[in-house]
């Protein structure tokens, strides 16, 4: 290792078999969230050696007055949205490293069936030369409870998707800013930057069609719509949760995202 070597050198190796199994990672590692406000985190699970079930994801540790939104990753998908809210009488300040930890099941050779239990790695994000958003692993994943945000509430209907395929549905967003806060604000699904996808809960077959929706609010604007399209071949699926998201820009790369409550989506064919 590192061109040394010698009898003073221990080397352990250890072989095992190749047992399914999954792992997590959630992106972004830090929440900070005014008194009635919410964020969303967005949670990837790798499926490995044959693991081919659905991962039930829950927060731990939470400070006083935040909750987290269920999340149950189908088998059809590899990510999903935990959304954070602070309650309005959260008091400021409350903070606390929590753990996001994703169950699944596997059965033995005997056909017993166990609980997998995975911790997820927090990614910090970083800005990388050239305006690009990067991230890296970090070991804590934390949320604090803040003073009023820029972005009081995201509001959105309809607040339940029960969609055909082919079909399309425009969701009608209104953001509340803070009295004092004038500034542009982004409104999206997907977590995107300069193009790339970063996190994404819509279900296979369903996009968002950039060239119908009003995402861009100016300076005063309250009021934009979000449209969503499903593919004629899209699988039926329930209750998978999407919201959307108002970003506000720090700078060229990172943005705090404001997010509306969990909209459960559903296809039937």
């Amino acid at each position: 290792m590192n061109s040394k070597g010698g009898p003073g050198y221990v080397y352990y190796l250890e072989a095992d078999f190749a047992r399914p199994d999954f792992t997590l990672r959630c992106d972004p590692d830090l929440a900070m969230i005014g008194h009635g406000g919410r964020t969303a985190w967005y949670v990837h699970v790798n499926r490995i050696n044959g693991f081919d079930g659905a991962v039930t994801v829950a927060v731990h540790g939470l400070p006083p007055g935040v909750t987290a939104s269920a999340l149950t990753i189908p088998a059809t998908m590899a990510q999903g949205i935990v959304v954070l809210s602070a309650a309005k009488d959260a008091k400021i300040g409350a903070a606390a490293n929590v753990r996001v930890v994703g169950t699944g099941t596997v059965k033995g050779k005997d056909g017993t069936v166990a609980p997998l239990l995975r911790d997820a790695m927090p990614n910090e994000e970083i800005y990388l030369p050239g305006g690009g958003r990067g991230r890296f692993d970090v070991t804590l994943q934390s949320v604090a409870v803040t003073g009023p945000s820029d972005v009081l509430n995201v509001a959105v209907t309809p607040s339940v998707l029960n969609l055909k395929p082919g079909g399309e549905v425009k969701l009608e967003v209104t953001v509340e800013r803070r009295p004092d806060f004038n500034q542009n604000v982004i409104l999206d699904v997907p977590l995107r930057h300069l193009g790339q996808s970063f996190g994404n809960p819509l279900p296979p077959g369903v996009t968002l069609d950039d060239n119908k929706s009003k995402t861009i609010l100016r300076p005063g604007e309250t009021k934009g719509h979000i449209v969503l399209k499903v593919a004629p071949d899209a699988a039926a699926i329930e209750n998978v949760p999407v919201n959307v998201s108002a970003h506000v820009s720090v700078n060229f790369v990172v943005k705090i995202g404001y997010s509306s409550a969990p909209i459960p989506l559903s296809i039937q064919r």
